[in-house]
């Protein structure tokens, strides 16, 4: 199982990432797998960031996953009849 440290690592990776200046296309490419290792999606639902270990909240994943999840599918805003099919 992956640990605190592993996830410190990772935090400090999307923080990087957030500071990266390179064009879009680029930093999508680029950051790829660390999207993928930092998030999940459920089908049909928006990503998921695992910004949360052992009670510690991760803010460079959070904003990381969602930055780059903006930028593949911008956000859908829900509506009453989206929460009521969750």
């Amino acid at each position: 199982m992956e640990g605190i440290d592993f996830q410190m690592e990772m935090n400090d990776a999307c923080k990087l990432a957030l500071s990266d200046t390179c064009n879009e296309e680029i930093w999508l490419e680029k950051y790829q797998s660390l999207y993928n290792r930092c998030s999940i999606k459920p089908q049909g639902r928006p990503s998921i960031s695992l910004a949360f270990h052992d009670g510690e909240f991760f803010e460079g994943i959070d904003e990381f996953v969602t930055r780059y999840s903006n930028l593949i599918e911008p956000v859908k805003q829900w509506t009453d009849e989206d929460y009521e099919n969750i």
